[in-house]
């Protein structure tokens, strides 16, 4: 029974670091510093959401802005 070679161990060692990188990583991710709002939410779904909910989604977004935006200017007159 002989020992690994160095280069086995480096490449053994260099694997497992990179693993233990990636799983920081994700974990990381997993815990955003700030809380994202809707329209960054929706951007981060385009990649895994059909195309028309994402353009749906869209325009319900900008229709309830504009709603709200409609209502904060007939409070601000009273």
């Amino acid at each position: 029974m002989g020992y690994p070679s160095q280069q086995s161990f480096n490449r053994s060692f260099k694997r497992s670091r990179l693993l233990e990188m990636l799983k920081k990583d994700r974990l990381n991710r997993k815990m955003p510093v700030k809380r994202p709002g809707f329209k960054h939410q929706l951007q981060s779904t385009v990649g895994r959401t059909p195309l028309l909910k994402i353009l749906i989604v869209q325009s319900l977004y900008n229709l309830l802005k504009g709603e709200v935006r409609a209502l904060q200017a007939s409070l601000a007159k009273h």
